[in-house]
């Protein structure tokens, strides 16, 4: 048995064998994956210690791999399939998976009254058909998602020629969110789940952080035209003259 973070990049190389080998995930506890010379079996291994049992999931890619950690964090929540023990309540014990830091970024969003950006929030996090959550597995510790994870999630919507701009930066924002949860002074005493989160994962993956539109800088001629109707009228007065502010303190010089 050896232990490493699945992605669907190694699970599509590795093997076949001709000893069947077995892979535990470092990212979703309990979830197995066995690979012989045909098969690679999803399967998960839930009760106590005295009275483990392992479950198969389906074999891959049958089943994908967002789809078995999944199933597998359902089968480790439910009392009556790992054979009882909901977490102890009172106390900071509890290590927060990733559904609980969703839920907790979503619900401070609405504290603070930016009703605008929740929506796309839910929609990436939690409720869409692509949510990280569901892609994740909802039950696994936030602190266990890897830039791997991270990367195979954002690919999805570069192959169906979607922008990875906006997922993206809503998921560091989330991870950003919980580093300064567990951190924040005015609340410690009041919080009773850690996310215990070391690193954002997702500042270390790779491709575009900005849009096509808008984030770029005007060429010199489009510089020239709209100075030209800064000059000539063509903007209100305090609108003109916040932007030749800011055109001047970005250390363009505006013609006399």
């Amino acid at each position: 048995m050896a232990q490493r973070t699945f992605t669907d990049r190694w699970l599509r190389s590795v093997g076949p064998f001709d000893k069947t080998a077995e892979f535990v995930d470092f990212a979703c506890p309990n979830l197995w994956v066995r690979i012989g010379k045909r098969r690679k079996t999803f399967s998960v291994l839930i009760g106590p210690a005295s009275g483990r049992r392992r479950l198969s999931i389906g074999h891959y890619p049958t089943v994908s791999l967002s789809d078995a950690r999944k199933k597998a964090s359902e089968l480790l929540a439910d009392p009556r399939a790992a054979g009882g023990g909901r977490p102890r309540s009172g106390g900071r014990t509890r290590k927060g998976s990733v559904r609980d830091l969703f839920e907790f970024v979503i619900t401070a969003m609405e504290n603070e009254g930016k009703d605008a950006s929740v929506p796309d929030y839910k929609l990436y996090l939690l409720d869409g058909q692509d949510a990280a959550a569901s892609d994740f597995g909802p039950s696994m510790l936030a602190r266990n998602v890897t830039p791997e994870m991270v990367t195979d999630w954002l690919a999805k919507f570069h192959d169906r020629g979607r922008s990875t701009r906006l997922p993206r930066a809503i998921l560091s924002a989330a991870f950003n969110r919980g580093i300064k949860a567990d951190n924040d002074p005015t609340q410690k005493k009041n919080r009773k789940i850690l996310f215990a989160i070391e690193r954002n994962p997702v500042a270390s993956v790779g491709g575009p952080t900005q849009s096509n539109t808008r984030d770029r800088s005007l060429t010199f001629d489009e510089l020239v035209q709209f100075l030209g109707a800064l000059k000539a009228g063509d903007i209100p007065g305090l609108a003109r003259n916040a932007l030749q502010l800011v055109i001047a303190m970005g250390g363009c010089g505006l013609p006399k």
